[in-house]
């Protein structure tokens, strides 16, 4: 049932197998709202709200190409010319660093986002909650 959701939020159909599996289900919910019961693709409509988490998000990938060596090429991103800082004090302040990303992710309310905004919001979020657990397990070593 999540991923339905979650392909519902990025305006995506269901697999065809899993509509099919849920068609006696829907059957029996016939009495439900029709808004209940149709997906539409979630518009992507750009607020003030979305541009607030783009400005975070393109920041955080400028200071990630910087903190971990690399450089854009293009699309993509490769070594630079040095290695990356690897103490236990670098992990540190990465992972204040991305603490304070998601604080700052967080004061942006989800009302205020496109729902590709909000999807955008809770894959960072997420990666971001991964690394700083990461640091705090001490998984670099």
């Amino acid at each position: 049932m999540k991923w339905r959701v979650m392909l519902l939020l990025a305006g995506m159909p269901a697999p065809v197998a899993a509509q099919q599996a849920t068609a006696p289900v829907a059957a029996k919910q016939a009495t439900a709202p029709v808004v209940a019961q149709t997906a539409a693709p979630v518009a992507a409509v750009a607020s003030a709200g979305d541009a607030r988490l783009k400005a975070i998000y393109d920041a955080e990938w400028q200071w990630r190409l910087r903190e971990f060596a690399q450089i854009t090429d293009g699309l993509r991103s490769k070594d630079d010319d040095h290695l990356a800082r690897v103490t236990p004090a670098d992990w540190a302040r990465r992972s204040a660093y991305w603490q304070g990303v998601l604080a700052a992710m967080a004061a942006i309310p989800d009302a205020e986002l496109s729902g590709e905004g909000r999807l955008n919001k809770a894959v960072l979020t997420e990666s971001l909650r991964a690394q700083v657990a990461a640091i705090r397990w001490r998984t670099y070593e």
